[in-house]
């Protein structure tokens, strides 16, 4: 892309919503799914099941809860699905989304919850 403009991810987003209209349009980032605007809405507005929406403040290093929704719960049984130590990783270094999570239960534990 020499001499041109970087594209931003909810431009290729747009295009690929247009491209591909009537269908939900996901990008897989790493181990996570990302919808956006309308196709984000619609998974809320239509889904039957439990969630739970968090977002991170990476500046504070921070999780707030900022939606959920109780309805239907999952049915996953596999609980090695991302499984860490199937990779050879047998525990998590402390990081800034550790401290996160850390942040989050002992809100959660001094809120009583």
């Amino acid at each position: 892309m020499k001499g041109g403009a970087k594209m931003s991810f909810s431009s290729m987003m747009e295009i690929l919503q247009e491209r591909n209209k009537g269908k939900i349009v996901l990008i897989k980032l790493g181990a996570f799914y990302v919808a956006t605007e309308k196709d984000a809405v619609f998974l809320h507005d239509s889904t039957k099941y439990s969630y739970i929406i968090f977002d991170y403040d990476k500046q504070n290093r921070e999780l707030k809860e900022i939606h959920s929704k109780i309805g239907k719960q999952h049915k996953i049984t596999s609980k090695n699905i991302n499984c860490l130590e199937c990779k050879g990783v047998s525990a998590y270094k402390d990081d800034e989304y550790m401290e996160a999570i850390y942040k989050l239960m002992d809100q959660e534990r001094a809120n009583g919850e």
